[in-house]
């Protein structure tokens, strides 16, 4: 355990890989930050930092310091005004390289209780820094999903790589 991030009663861990450094002052300029030991990527720069140290950063109301772990995948979807608009964009799985990470994508209908009885897709969403590969695979439990889309990124990296699962396990590589 890292008493000192245990200490802190101005941050938090979404999950265990998102630290968010909320602004809690009006007109604060400047936010100190504990990550804790490990490599971080700064949310905002796409900057890897290591951790166990803490730091001053500036910040103004519309800049909260965010920062994610080595080794997490992170969805981000398409922006939606409700959960049923249709949109034209695939998901996109940022990887965080640095160490390795593994990640369960969960998608039901949004609407309806349906996830009850089995009607879910998860997607086992594996990464492996030494080889530099994403491998993803559907969860046998849930709905199968070929021909989902997706976007694959690395953190740091602009270029993405468009993936499709075929029901069988995908395996991306990311240099």
């Amino acid at each position: 355990m890292d008493g000192k991030a245990l200490s802190r009663d101005d941050e938090f861990l979404f999950g265990d890989g998102l630290l968010v450094a909320p602004v809690l002052q009006p007109g604060a300029k400047q936010r100190v930050v504990y990550r804790p030991a490990g490599k971080w990527w700064d949310y905002c720069s796409g900057e890897a930092i290591e951790g166990g140290t803490e730091v001053s950063r500036p910040v103004d109301l519309r800049t909260m310091p965010l920062y994610i772990k080595a080794g997490a995948i992170v969805p981000f979807g398409p922006v939606r005004q409700y959960t049923g608009e249709p949109v034209d964009e695939p998901l996109m799985l940022r990887v965080h390289p640095g160490a390795d990470g593994r990640f369960v994508l969960y998608e039901d209908d949004g609407e309806s209780f349906r996830y009850r009885h089995g009607e879910i897709t998860r997607v086992i969403c594996e990464w492996r820094d030494r080889e530099r590969t994403l491998t993803l695979r559907v969860d046998p439990k849930g709905r199968s999903a070929p021909g989902r889309k997706m976007q694959v990124s690395l953190a740091g990296k602009t270029a993405t790589m468009a993936v499709t699962l075929t029901g069988a396990v995908t395996a991306v590589k990311l240099a």
